[in-house]
């Protein structure tokens, strides 16, 4: 079994450039017997590999990627990690509380593990700006405050100078600042990820392996 088609992202992401070069891949050549085969090393990816780490430690799990951890779609996101997403407000209220319980709960295990294995991912906790600079855009924000305070959640109002001394523009006339959301740099994020997957998890790449196997349980 060969794959068909690799990724062709292109060399441009900024996240990845401003980390220091990777060390060499684990290409996989060969087959492989593991109890688990997780593959695409992205956020779900990682989570799921680390969490199979958790739950049966005695048996080994084949992480793979067609590419270097971090370089694909995971390490290119915007980076913001967030508990009150904008489409949340579409949903019905149960649902939306499922799904903030949900994110809330993700982004505190991912606090978590930064915390505990000392991942330098530039995490940011101070917030997440919603900004207006037209008429449109002031009807969207009275909107969402509408909403927020029907959920009781907290926020800051910001005018257009309190504005320009956080972003340090005069273009936006009025905003309101999350205080759950998370900032990282997702690329960093994903490669500490990696490093820190544990003897039991076995990192692979598949980029550049002319003859690539299927990886049996």
């Amino acid at each position: 079994m060969k794959a068909r088609r690799l990724p062709a992202d292109d060399a441009g992401c900024g996240w990845w450039n401003v980390l220091p070069p990777s060390g060499p891949a684990a290409p996989l050549r060969r087959e492989l017997r593991v109890a688990t085969a997780v593959v695409g090393a992205g956020f779900t990816g990682l989570a799921a590999a680390h969490r199979l780490g958790e739950l049966a430690p005695g048996d080994e799990v084949a992480l793979i990627d067609a590419q270097r951890a971090g370089y694909g779609a995971a390490g290119r996101s915007s980076g913001f990690v967030v508990d009150l997403a904008g489409f949340i407000m579409a949903l019905d209220p149960p649902d939306a509380d499922r799904f903030i319980h949900l994110s809330r709960r993700a982004i505190a295990l991912l606090r978590h593990a930064v915390v505990e294995h000392g991942i330098d991912c530039a995490w940011d906790d101070t917030g997440w700006l919603h900004v207006a600079a037209t008429e449109p855009g002031l009807a969207s924000l009275a909107g969402l405050r509408r909403w927020l305070d029907s959920r009781g959640e907290p926020y800051d109002d910001h005018g257009a100078e309190g504005l320009r001394e956080i972003v340090g523009s005069g273009y936006y006339r009025k905003g309101i600042r999350l205080p759950g959301s998370v900032l990282v740099q997702p690329a960093a994020l994903v490669r500490a990820r990696i490093s820190g997957s544990g003897r039991r998890v076995a990192w692979l790449s598949a980029q550049s392996v002319a003859d690539r196997v299927p990886v049996r349980q």
